[in-house]
């Protein structure tokens, strides 16, 4: 029996999507990871101001995977400022993970500066 033929611009649909899904998981990934440095933070501050500095960033490092997710999901993922909008996110939220430790000691800019370019509008959503 031989295999079916599909067009080839069925494979550049089929490879398009494939692409999207990835690029959507790792987005994610991005994120699960900060929650995982979150949770590693609560771990080695188990103290009422432990556990206010968590939820702290924890609503930050939401608030930008919800923003983003929110933002890119309305024109659509195929979009190519969606596109660039996830790809500069992922960028800023990987250094926003490596700030988690040090937001509230002495290099609190670790966080800080990635998370204030990542809540302009214009990088998230295109300025719509």
């Amino acid at each position: 029996m031989d295999a079916i033929e599909l067009p080839r611009s069925a494979w550049i649909v089929n490879w398009w999507r494939l692409m999207r899904c990835l690029l959507e998981l790792f987005f994610d990934l991005v994120f699960v990871f900060a929650v995982s440095q979150l949770s590693d933070h609560l771990l080695t501050h188990p103290d009422r101001r432990g556990a206010g500095q968590t939820l702290v960033l924890l609503v930050a490092v939401f608030g930008i995977w919800s923003h983003t997710s929110f933002g890119v999901s309305m024109p659509g993922i195929s979009h190519p400022v969606a596109v660039t909008s996830i790809f500069t996110i992922m960028f800023l939220g990987l250094f926003m993970n490596a700030g988690i430790s040090d937001a509230f000691a002495d290099r609190p800019w670790n966080f800080a500066a990635p998370f204030t370019f990542a809540r302009q509008p214009e990088r998230t959503t295109g300025g719509r």
